[in-house]
């Protein structure tokens, strides 16, 4: 091929989107040249056994480059022998589905072997398999500091510790009605409707709400009631053991805590659910679970309300 002649890299089928890998050919080469000119013979052997001779007799004056021509010539001229070897699938001949699918595609980044997915914040989600999103879904609902969440809160949850997969709400739906501590101590409202009077708040800590929860089955720290405390704006909350309630008590409370939402105590039932001698130990973490999950009249944590950072949890 002569020096001057510009290599084309315009090659067909641009558009695979999956290309089965084959296993490799063999390949077999010699040359010879003279006065008179210069020849080159090539034999490939493919994965099936199959044997495909070549041989070009070369007129012309060669550049100093012949691997490569003669590389891009060889794969050019074998580009139909390749074709009936190989299993691809194109776009699908739908425009609707086509556009559709590359609207999607732009979303996704495959990345040193692992799938991710870029969410409207733009942060890139990695995308699980069926084993891994059940083990996310065990830990985050369940595990060390795990909130016993509904679906809606725990697909939120799973998300922003940057992972996804297609169906994750229905699967974390499905997850939170099987889970057999949430159904125990589900609430049961039977009062009528009624209508709702919020208590309107201003800014954090400018209102809160007091409660005792108990008599409880009494723990092996001799402890009978849980006090807690609500704030009306970020819903923080703070709860401690009591042994017994007396205005001493409530009012060193007061004085040194901070507490959350009525919610509190539904969701140590959940924690402590195996072993009911060890709640005033679970305390810490049934509190840091509700701290670091969504609320629904806020649409955020309270931990990013109160610290404008998220916390970093457990599962991350």
């Amino acid at each position: 091929m002569p020096a001057e002649w510009e290599l084309s890299d315009d090659l067909p089928d641009e558009d695979v989107l999956v290309v089965e890998i084959t296993p490799p050919w063999k390949m077999y080469f010699d040359g010879a040249s003279h006065k008179e000119g210069a020849g080159a013979g090539v034999i490939f052997v493919t994965s099936e056994g199959e044997v495909l001779p070549y041989s070009y007799t070369l007129t012309q004056n060669c550049s100093n480059n012949v691997a490569e021509y003669q590389a891009l010539i060889f794969g050019r001229r074998l580009a139909a022998t390749t074709d009936r070897l190989l299993e691809i699938w194109k776009l699908p001949s739908d425009p609707r589905r086509r556009t559709d699918i590359r609207r999607r595609a732009t979303r996704f980044i495959y990345y040193k072997g692992t799938l991710y997915r870029r969410s409207f914040e733009g942060i890139f989600l990695r995308c699980l398999s069926d084993d891994e999103k059940d083990q996310a879904m065990e830990e985050a609902h369940s595990g060390v500091c795990g909130a016993h969440q509904s679906g809606p809160k725990l697909h939120f949850r799973i998300k922003r510790m940057g992972y996804y997969w297609p169906t994750m709400v229905k699967d974390c739906i499905d997850y939170a009605k099987r889970c057999q501590a949430c159904q125990i101590h589900a609430n049961l409202i039977h009062q009528p409707l009624e209508l709702l009077h919020p208590i309107v708040a201003s800014w954090p800590f400018d209102a809160w709400g007091l409660d005792v929860v108990g008599p409880m089955t009494k723990s092996s720290g001799g402890h009978l009631y849980i006090l807690a405390a609500t704030d009306y704006f970020s819903k923080w909350a703070e709860v401690v053991p009591l042994k017994e309630v007396k205005k001493e008590n409530v009012a060193d409370f007061i004085r040194t805590n901070i507490i959350y939402r009525y919610g509190v105590p539904s969701l140590l039932k959940k924690v402590v659910a195996k072993s009911k001698r060890d709640w005033h130990e679970r305390i810490g973490e049934a509190l840091w679970a509700y701290r670091t999950t969504v609320r629904t009249p806020t649409q955020s944590t309270p931990y990013a309300l109160v610290y404008g950072v998220e916390a970093v949890l457990p599962l991350e």
